[in-house]
């Protein structure tokens, strides 16, 4: 499960949609960020990430 944080930026205003996309695979989440469009982050909450400085 993936959880999609979409920024639609307009002309008077930017509004985020949250949404949360399964997929089996990386590649079918890739294929549908790929029609979305606008400015995506994508979060993995199942991956636990790795700390840049110790």
């Amino acid at each position: 499960m993936f959880d999609l944080h979409v920024i639609e930026k307009g002309a008077s205003s930017e509004k985020m949609l949250i949404f949360t996309f399964q997929a089996m695979n990386e590649e079918d989440f890739e294929g549908w960020v790929s029609i979305t469009g606008g400015l995506i982050h994508v979060s993995k909450p199942e991956l636990s990430s790795k700390p840049e400085m110790q």
